[in-house]
């Protein structure tokens, strides 16, 4: 027993090199999350062009303009049917005017300061000023003029306000928020070390060590871009109709093609590792095979001009 050999272990077996690249990898996940939330949601410059142009698509503004509509009309069903297009049309138009873009400036405000600081504050649209363009519509239409009083009933059941999100709703994310944007850089520099050490230890094998971090980063990157679709549901369900459900669907859809945007940098940097690790790796039998193949070919135009040559003298 004590005579007997054990068996060499491969020169690629190295379980810490493996772990030590996963734990990394996970890390520069979530490095590259703090770094899409510290330009995107603390920017305030970044957070407001996004939202807006979410808020601002034609898609957003008739899902906002139906919703008035709907409220508006609850009980008045036969304008609905002669005139609700031509009123949804209208405030959508109205929506998108410059007359309107301090609400959406507001309730992007709210939006961001719901996100970064510890005072909560629903996100909703301020309607008050679209009363009185509806109310002249409905009167150019023809309908009540003879009784104003239900009109101006009516036309009072507009909400003074569309609620996209109810702070007490919703859960707090202020705190994770925070999360991000302290241990953002932490993470970075710590994933950077985990990444360098292999390197120093074992230096011979870090073509091996290269491959097994590009696997690893490129698992992080992939999981970066599917976590969109999967967290988009959840969110959604948090949403009273489906009107608001549009609009804050084209807010989230905008921010995560952001975030997808960033995150392909993990993609490709793990696709860049692993194919330059293969590359190192496999060489010197790339090259080899590269000569078997070369030297075939050179003998088979050898050996084919010999043939010309003899069948040209018989």
């Amino acid at each position: 027993m004590k005579n007997q050999k054990t068996l060499p272990k491969h020169r690629y077996t190295s379980p810490s090199i493996v772990i030590g690249a996963l734990v990394a990898g996970l890390l520069l996940f979530f490095a590259n999350t703090a770094s899409w939330v510290n330009k995107q949601v603390f920017d305030t410059t970044n957070f407001t062009a996004t939202a807006k142009s979410a808020l601002l698509s034609s898609s957003s503004r008739d899902a906002l303009a139906s919703e008035i509509v709907g409220k508006a009309l609850a009980d008045r069903p036969v304008i609905d049917r002669v005139a609700g297009d031509t009123l949804t049309r209208m405030i959508s138009g109205l929506l998108g005017s410059d007359q309107f873009a301090k609400v959406f400036d507001v309730a992007i405000s709210h939006a961001q300061s719901y996100l970064i600081s510890s005072n909560q504050k629903t996100i909703a649209f301020d309607l008050s000023g679209i009363k009185q363009p509806v109310e002249r519509v409905i009167i150019a239409i023809g309908d009540t003029t003879e009784n104003p009083d239900l009109n101006g009933q009516r036309i009072s059941q507009i909400p003074d306000q569309i609620v996209l999100i109810d702070s007490d709703k919703v859960p707090d994310l202020y705190k994770l928020s925070v999360a991000f944007y302290v241990a953002g850089p932490i993470l970075l520099v710590i994933a950077l070390v985990i990444l360098a050490i292999p390197y120093i230890k074992r230096p011979v094998k870090w073509a091996y060590i290269l491959i097994c971090q590009g696997i690893a980063v490129l698992l992080s990157g992939v999981f970066a871009l599917i976590i969109g679709p999967f967290a988009r549901p959840p969110i959604l369900s948090l949403m009273p109709d489906d009107n608001i459900r549009t609009v804050v669907a084209n807010v989230y859809n905008a921010f995560i093609a952001t975030f997808n945007a960033q995150s392909w940098w993990l993609v490709w940097a793990g696709i860049v590792a692993i194919v330059v690790g293969v590359l190192v790796t496999f060489w010197p039998k790339i090259r080899a095979l590269y000569k078997i193949v070369r030297n075939e070919i050179r003998d088979a135009r050898k050996n084919h001009r010999q043939a010309k040559k003899h069948t040209a003298k018989s």
